[in-house]
C-alpha cells in the first residue's frame, strides 16, 4: 500500500483519435468501454487521473481530470499537464487505447525507479513511452522540446536518465503493451 501513496496514475484521453476514426476511450471491448476497463483496473490507487483536452467529456467517477495545457502536441501534453497540475513526484501514464493494461506492471517498473528519472519497457527494439514511469525530474527536458516544438517523448526518454527494461526480462504479459489505435487492430482484437 506505500507504493499507491507515493504515484499516481494518469490515463491520456486528450487525443484526436484521427486513425481511429472516432473516440477510442469510448471503444468497447468485453462489455466495458477501453477508458472504464482501464479505470477500474486501477481504481485502488489514491491519486488517480485522467487527462483530457479542453473539449473532452471523459469523465469516470473517482478520477480527476487534469485539463491539456497545449494543442496537438500529443502525450507529452498529459504528463506535462500532470506536473503543473498535480503537487506529485512520480507518475505511472498509460492511455485509453491501451486497455489491457494492468497495475501489477506499475510495482514491477517502481522497484526499479530508483536514482532514474524515468522506467519503461521495450519490446524488441520498440520503447514503449506509454505504460512506464515519470518524474518530475524530467519535467525542465519536457519543457524545453515543447518550447522547441518538439513534441517526441521518445527523444526526451532517450535523453533522460532513465531505465530501460527489457518486456521479456520482466515477464509480463506482452498484450498489456497492445496499442490498439486504428479500425483494424480494434477489428482483430475484438475476433479474438
Amino acid at each position: 500500500m506505500i507504493l499507491y501513496m507515493e504515484i499516481a496514475v494518469v490515463i491520456l484521453t486528450g487525443g484526436k483519435s484521427t486513425r481511429m476514426g472516432m473516440d477510442k476511450a469510448k471503444l468497447v471491448i468485453e462489455n466495458q468501454t477501453f477508458l472504464e476497463r482501464i479505470c477500474d483496473e486501477f481504481k485502488e490507487y489514491p491519486y488517480r487521473y485522467i487527462s483530457d483536452c479542453k473539449n473532452g467529456n471523459h469523465s469516470i467517477d473517482g478520477y480527476r481530470t487534469i485539463w491539456d495545457e497545449y494543442e496537438n502536441i500529443g502525450p507529452m501534453n498529459g504528463i506535462i499537464s500532470f506536473f503543473h497540475q498535480v503537487n506529485m513526484d512520480v507518475v505511472f501514464v498509460t492511455s485509453c487505447d491501451m486497455p489491457y493494461m494492468k497495475k501489477e506492471i506499475v510495482e514491477k517498473l517502481y522497484a526499479y525507479l530508483n536514482e532514474y528519472d524515468g522506467v519503461f519497457v521495450k519490446e524488441n527494439d520498440h520503447l514503449h513511452p506509454l505504460g512506464g514511469i515519470y518524474t518530475r525530474k524530467m519535467v525542465e527536458r519536457i519543457e524545453q522540446q515543447i518550447m522547441n516544438k518538439k513534441y517526441s517523448l521518445y527523444t526526451c526518454i532517450k535523453n533522460s536518465n532513465v531505465c530501460i527494461l527489457d518486456i521479456d526480462a520482466i515477464k509480463i504479459d506482452k498484450k498489456m503493451y497492445l496499442n490498439i489505435n486504428n479500425r483494424e487492430i480494434y477489428e482483430d482484437t475484438i475476433k479474438g
